[in-house]
């Protein structure tokens, strides 16, 4: 039977309609696709190096970093600045000289380990057990001044917590949630060998202890300590924490360089926390003629240890005593008279 005749227009009015429809999906759906991909290529271009942009555009599996990684958190609880980068702000002093140095026994300066040297050039003068590897004790402090004094915030006032403390021997006596400035706890660090200021300090400056060490350790080998090795910034423990005559000799040169801590190696006395005086533990800044430094060291097993500096008639003399066997003031007073007697 024959089919009935379609009514004019409408048939073709409907199958005009969807083609119509179907190519504007199909406009919109490329329109999108050539969209993505050139805004893909124009991050890719900003976010590479140079050459790797066209690269970066053709390929679906390339990730872009569209926004850089926040800073890490502050380890101070007193302030919202992350702690200065610690290590590599000093300049590389020459080497020492060694080459005219005397083996000679001066009277009075009996030790396991010494060296005497003029400031300014490196000479060594005097010399016994230089290269010997032995405890240091707390002399390691001079190089967690060296690099806590770096990255400025001084006058940076920290609020102490309790997990910083409880490190024993010799101290400060900070408190949790005591208030003091990086400057004052370098000053405590100095002049009383505080073990506590050496943690806080520590953390402050590298966000933990062993990073810190870290960092002890990196810096003595950028400058040429090959002897020396830290495990803590007091040198309260022995184990682990070495080094020789010739290389704290090397680091005291160091510690010269920066005004502040060779104007703290001086101090005598000061106005302290807690209602005290703190007493500079170095006796030769009381009794000996031009003394003006450096740090005292003493545990079981390193003995009686010190850096000690001294200046006449603008020479500069540095005297480090490992292992005394008598008073180590005075082996530095015989080494520093013998010094100033033989100009070289």
């Amino acid at each position: 039977m024959p089919s009935p005749p379609a009514v004019p227009g409408k048939p073709a009015g409907r199958s005009l309609r969807r083609r119509i429809g179907r190519f504007l999906v199909r406009l919109f759906a490329l329109a999108a696709l050539v969209a993505a991909a050139g805004a893909t290529g124009y991050v890719a271009h900003d976010s590479l190096p140079s050459g790797t942009a066209n690269q970066a555009a053709v390929s679906p599996s390339t990730e872009v970093i569209a926004e850089p990684l926040p800073p890490p958190p502050p380890t101070s609880a007193a302030t919202s600045v992350p702690p200065p980068q610690i290590g590599g702000d000093a300049g590389i002093l020459p080497p020492l000289d060694g080459s005219g140095a005397a083996s000679v026994k001066v009277r009075g300066t009996a030790a396991r380990a010494l060296v005497l040297l003029d400031a300014a050039d490196g000479r060594v003068l005097l010399a016994r057990h230089e290269h010997r590897p032995l405890p240091i004790a707390s002399l390691t402090k001079v190089m967690t001044a060296v690099l806590a004094v770096r990255g400025g915030h001084l006058s940076q006032e920290l609020r102490i917590r309790r997990q910083w403390l409880g490190i024993g021997g010799s101290s400060i006596y900070l408190v949790p949630r005591q208030r003091i400035t990086v400057r004052m706890l370098l000053y405590g660090l100095l002049m009383v060998s505080g073990n506590d200021a050496a943690n806080v300090l520590a953390t402050y400056r590298a966000g933990s202890v062993p990073s810190f060490v870290e960092a002890m350790n990196a810096e003595a080998r950028r400058l040429g300590l090959d002897d020396t090795r830290f495990s803590s910034p007091s040198g309260l423990l022995d184990r682990g924490n070495r080094s020789t005559a010739w290389d704290v000799a090397d680091l005291a040169r160091y510690l010269l360089e920066q005004p502040l801590l060779a104007e703290i190696t001086r101090t005598k006395t000061l106005p302290a926390p807690h209602h005290v005086t703190w007493v500079n533990h170095n006796r030769l800044l009381f009794r000996y003629a031009g003394a003006n430094g450096m740090k005292t060291g003493y545990t079981d097993v390193s003995g009686p240890c010190l850096v000690a500096s001294a200046t006449r008639r603008g020479r500069t003399l540095i005297a480090v005593v490992l292992h005394a066997k008598r008073d180590e003031f005075t082996v530095a007073e015989r080494m520093l008279d013998w010094g100033f007697a033989h100009p070289g």
